[in-house]
């Protein structure tokens, strides 16, 4: 696909990694930003749109013609990762970040409206990043900044 997160720094527990039920039988590329479908604990691929954040791919998950109901994906949810800007979604050091409407895999600068308690972060920038460009964030999902 495109703009999976790179360079992962595992935090805390190895990741602290989370398993959730996997939403659709797309292929799912290690590193893809995943977001929660309409369904608790059912993730998917984050597409455009900010969406409420689950994690970071710890796998690649291959599907057949169909994936069962049952398949699970485990997200790391405390790490340091490269991710991609937006293509209007330039961003400086220190401030959170969420998923981006510009496009798949995508993330620029929370605004008030997107933060909704926290769920929509997906972590602090630890570098200033331009439109389009990458750079490091810091995610710690459900915890406090």
């Amino acid at each position: 696909m495109a703009n999976e997160a790179t360079n992962i720094t595992l935090l805390g527990n190895k990741g602290d990694p989370v398993e959730y039920t996997i939403a659709t039988g797309s292929p799912i590329p290690k590193g893809s930003l995943m977001v929660f479908d309409d369904t608790p604990q059912v993730v998917k691929i984050h597409t455009v749109g900010s969406q409420f954040f689950a994690g970071i791919a710890a796998e690649e998950h291959v599907s057949g013609t169909a994936l069962q109901a049952s398949a699970k994906l485990a997200c790391i949810t405390h790490c340091i990762a490269d991710l991609t800007a937006g293509s209007a979604d330039a961003y400086v050091f220190g401030v959170p970040v969420c998923t981006s409407e510009a496009g798949l895999n995508t993330i620029g600068s929370a605004t008030n409206d997107s933060i909704e308690g926290m769920a929509m972060v997906v972590g602090i920038s630890q570098e200033t990043v331009a439109a389009n460009g990458t750079g490091a964030v810091k995610i710690n999902v459900g915890k406090s900044w």
